[in-house]
């Protein structure tokens, strides 16, 4: 499902390495868990056609920041060099320079990036090049005390405090919502969506955020918006349908009667 997400309300891309999980690993799961981030899952078996996704995933969800390690390092710089973003940005052990890409970033880029000095795979001189290519001081570099993986950077803190220094605040996690009314206990589980005038369902679990002070909504184990309630329109919306919809019925089971007003539920993965 491609997402469109509000401009007013723009969260963190992060874009996976090789190594790992991919957009199930650790810093996915916490990006998503703590900032609401869209974590793409790409082939990154080719540089070109990783950056086929990852244009797509920019397109479509303009973000406060974007993430790489790694490989996804490669992927951003090539974003920024392509001139499709040139705003806050983070890399961790960026592999730009394993894969062709110029170590290069352009003038008032604001740029954090992350290296351990233990790194096996990408020599930390690989971000030293970067960092110092900035004809700006809006490049910043961390040599830590770890290895490629960087594990250490969410107990630490460091990554929370690197998001901080670019604007970026974690998504307010809330307690005492549903579905319905915006009240009562949050729904959890795998849970079946049904929604009421569009005639779809969608399969959990979902986890019940609020993006902005007017805007909530569900997200998927991808950190992508199921469905979002805007309290300026006063309504539910899928996102990408541009259609409102009456309040949607959340249940533990798949027995649910068709909506009364929105055709064939359609099951979805």
């Amino acid at each position: 499902m491609t997402v469109q997400v509000d401009h007013t309300s723009p969260r963190p891309i992060f874009f996976h390495g090789r190594e790992g999980r991919g957009n199930k690993g650790r810093k996915a799961t916490w990006l998503r868990e703590n900032y609401g981030a869209v974590t793409p899952s790409y082939d990154t078996s080719e540089l070109a056609v990783a950056l086929v996704t990852a244009r797509e995933v920019l397109r479509a969800n303009p973000p406060s920041v974007i993430i790489g390690s790694s490989f996804g390092g490669a992927v951003l710089l090539s974003l920024i060099q392509e001139g499709l973003w040139s705003g806050p940005s983070i890399f961790l052990a960026q592999a730009g320079g394993n894969f062709g890409v110029e170590l290069r970033l352009p003038e008032a880029l604001p740029a954090i990036l992350i290296h351990g000095l233990n790194d096996d795979i990408v020599p930390i001189e690989a971000s030293r090049e970067l960092a110092s290519s900035s004809p700006s001081d809006t490049a910043q570099l961390f040599e830590i005390d770890d290895g490629h993986r960087l594990g250490s950077i969410m107990p630490s803190g460091l990554l929370k405090l690197a998001l901080k220094s670019l604007g970026v605040r974690p998504v307010r996690k809330t307690t005492g919502r549903s579905a319905s009314s915006v009240q009562g206990s949050p729904v959890k589980g795998k849970l079946y969506l049904w929604g009421c005038c569009e005639g779809w369902v969608k399969f959990g679990p979902f986890e019940w955020v609020t993006l902005t002070e007017d805007r909530s909504a569900y997200l998927d184990q991808r950190g992508e918006v199921i469905m979002e309630w805007d309290q300026q329109v006063g309504g539910w919306r899928a996102p990408g349908s541009g259609m409102s919809m009456r309040t949607p019925v959340v249940t533990s089971s798949a027995k649910h009667p068709r909506p009364k007003s929105g055709g064939v539920p359609v099951k979805t993965t």
